[in-house]
């Protein structure tokens, strides 16, 4: 009877371990939770950490390569920020790893509408025995994108290495980025034009007046205009404003402002007799004329500036017989400008017959 007691034992043993001595009314419980494995990467594996410092929603590409064939590929989404902005990848049998994280699909309103999806942020290739060893790591940052001052899509690198925008002072900005406009030393100032014979003025060419110099471009190439063309009718007493603009090779622009002006500076023309004769009448006295009627007097501007004409001595003067003087004539005209001449005045008295 012994033996058979040893065989139901063990056979009880078994059931209990088994778990189904519970159905015999022995039940066996297990309490609390099991207790998490350690992350330990197997033989010959790889462990990589992502982190994607970016800003940007990313995509992440690791291939798993050994004895030259791919084994595996994994992707992953990184959000900007948060715990979704980082990944762990662990892959076995990898003897080279390619990492690539590009910029998701663009999200517009977001810094990823200046660079189209797919846009490389960052690229590795990491060797075994070189780069990582067995249950070794791999760390990969996804940095900040590249800097798009222009914002036009690509990158200011990009850009200057193949001269889409230049950088004469080779400090990696773009030129156009920079506060590098040209710096005016004389600006045209007030100009003042005298109206020619015909009372006529233009608009003068205004840029040689100006003076100014670049950190890249040399003065003589730089481009300077005004917005009021050379050759424009001016109107007598009417300032016309005027912007000048300098730009240099990079469109970079400084700016200033003149004024031009027509005046009248030619005096009248006056043209007075030598001598004026008058004779007396039966009072013996002459009455001394209109000058204005005798004289020849014209100006450049007199249809917009009327002349004004004075006599030393006044029309309708009576002088006596025998008289001689002198008498002086002036014109004026709208601007002020003013001629003067003279003339010798002779009143006669006529000879009678002789008895």
């Amino acid at each position: 009877m012994q033996p058979r007691f040893k065989i139901l034992a063990f056979a009880a043993l078994v059931a209990v371990a088994s778990g189904q001595a519970g159905q015999q009314g022995c039940p066996v419980q297990i309490t609390g939770p099991a207790p998490a494995p350690i992350p330990v990467a197997p033989e010959g594996s790889i462990l990589v950490s992502i982190e994607n410092h970016s800003g940007l929603t990313s995509v992440v590409e690791a291939v798993f390569s050994a004895g030259g064939q791919e084994v595996r590929r994994t992707t992953r989404v990184l959000t900007a920020s948060g715990i979704e902005s980082t990944a762990k990848v662990i892959r076995t049998t990898a003897e080279e790893v390619r990492i690539d994280a590009r910029i998701a699909s663009p999200v517009t309103g977001t810094i990823e509408t200046k660079y189209l999806g797919g846009f490389v942020l960052a690229s590795g290739t990491y060797l075994k025995g070189k780069d990582f060893e067995d249950r070794g790591g791999i760390d990969f940052i996804i940095p900040p994108p590249p800097v798009d001052c222009n914002s036009n899509g690509s990158p200011d690198s990009t850009d200057i290495s193949s001269n889409t925008s230049r950088d004469c002072d080779r400090n990696t900005v773009p030129d156009e980025c920079e506060s590098g406009v040209p710096t005016l030393v004389q600006c045209a100032g007030e100009i003042v034009v005298a109206a020619d014979e015909n009372g006529a003025g233009v608009v003068p060419d205004l840029t040689h007046l100006l003076v100014a110099v670049d950190s890249c471009t040399p003065a003589n190439q730089l481009q300077s205009s005004q917005d009021v063309a050379a050759g424009t009718p001016l109107s007598l007493g009417t300032p016309v404003s005027i912007m000048l603009t300098v730009a240099d090779a990079d469109a970079n622009t400084v700016q200033c402002s003149s004024s031009v002006t027509m005046i009248d500076a030619t005096p009248p023309l006056l043209v007075c007799p030598g001598e004026l004769v008058l004779t007396v009448n039966s009072r013996l006295h002459a009455k001394v004329p209109d000058m204005a009627t005798i004289v020849q007097v014209s100006d450049n501007c007199q249809t917009v500036s009327p002349l004004t004409f004075s006599q030393s001595i006044p029309a309708g003067a009576l002088l006596p017989g025998g008289m001689v003087t002198t008498m002086s004539m002036t014109a004026t005209d709208g601007s002020g400008n003013t001629s003067e001449c003279a003339c010798t005045v002779r009143v006669v008295v006529p000879i009678g017959p002789e008895s």
